[in-house]
């Protein structure tokens, strides 16, 4: 088998053991979304051209399990944590580093989401990122415990950071050995559970030896201007009909316009008003795609989303989604 590549994945879809690794290809980034299971998820598209994304799912068992997903453009990610599991994330590839919770994350560092926490994640164009999933019953079964990792996977939630680029790297061998493990047609589904708890006992032992060495884990806490950010993203999403210019954010919010501007450009390297249009095209595409809005016009649709020019919202829309409006629908 030719072996896979340092982002994770092989440059073609694995399928020697559709039983256990579900690997496919998305050119719609609303149904790549729906793929981590257990995970609620909205995306949004934030630079120009066509969404072509990759979503590699690998099942260890009933309690663990690793999922790889890789995007051509850069996303706007709101992920709620599973309800019943913890995922440990790390970034595998990115021109630039990703953004989690207003924290720069870059392949050197480990995320950890736990159950029932929010996750705000900004990737990177071609970012690409893992994220090992585990089930509260099987941590339970680890009884050896450091103080310093029980604090760290059971503090609440609340999502934190640790700076460690050997981990990091770990994560991402070990990861890469599961997977060519389990992407054989002879790997049954109680090796694939072997290789999950070896997984998990592997990773559980070196953060306990990491964190007595005194690793750097960052605090999470958000950064004025990502709170501003924040803050000015809230509003648009859900006051955007009558939060049309800079005057009615800062109104809003009660921040001034250069620090608004700031902000947006830190987190989504565009303005607060070009945010505004990216979100309502996502609305109008929204819009298209349901069923039952098949018998209104797009030119209605636009319309409702504050498109009133026709040729603007179409070159605005071509330009950000790769295609006119009629091919969305179609």
């Amino acid at each position: 088998m030719v072996a896979l590549t340092n982002t994770c994945m092989p440059g073609y879809l694995l399928s020697a053991n559709p039983g256990l690794i579900w690997d496919a290809h998305y050119s719609d980034f609303d149904e790549q979304a729906l793929r981590l299971v257990g995970h609620d998820q909205s995306y949004v598209q934030l630079t120009p051209g066509a969404f072509e994304g990759r979503f590699l799912s690998c099942n260890l068992g009933r309690d663990v399990a690793i999922h790889i997903e890789h995007c051509n453009q850069a996303l706007e990610q709101k992920v709620s944590g599973h309800s019943t599991a913890l995922s440990i994330g790390v970034a595998i590839q990115g021109g630039q580093s990703f953004l989690a919770n207003g924290e720069g994350l870059s392949p050197d560092d480990i995320l950890f989401i736990p159950p029932g926490s929010d996750l705000h994640l900004l990737s990177p164009v071609n970012g690409a990122i893992l994220a090992i999933t585990v089930q509260d019953s099987a941590l339970r079964a680890f009884t050896s415990w450091s103080r310093l990792l029980a604090a760290l996977l059971h503090e609440g939630p609340r999502v934190q950071i640790l700076r460690n680029s050997q981990l990091a790297r770990r994560i991402r061998e070990d990861v890469v050995q599961a997977i060519e493990g389990c992407n054989r047609a002879e790997c049954s589904e109680a090796e694939a559970a072997s290789l999950g708890h070896a997984l998990l006992a592997g990773l559980l032992a070196k953060l306990s030896i990491d964190l007595s060495a005194a690793s750097d884990l960052g605090e999470g806490t958000a950064r004025q201007s990502y709170d501003r950010y924040m803050a000015c993203r809230d509003a648009i999403l859900m006051d955007w009909e009558r939060l049309h210019d800079l005057d009615a954010l800062t109104d809003q919010t009660g921040i001034k316009r250069r620090s608004l501007q700031q902000a947006f450009t830190s987190h989504v390297s565009a303005g607060p008003l070009t945010y505004h249009r990216i979100i309502r095209l996502h609305l109008v595409r929204r819009a298209l795609l349901e069923p039952d809005a098949q018998g209104e016009s797009i030119g209605d649709i636009a319309a409702r989303y504050g498109f009133w020019n026709w040729s603007q919202f179409t070159q605005h829309y071509r330009s950000h989604f790769g295609e006119v409006p009629s091919q969305t629908r179609t």
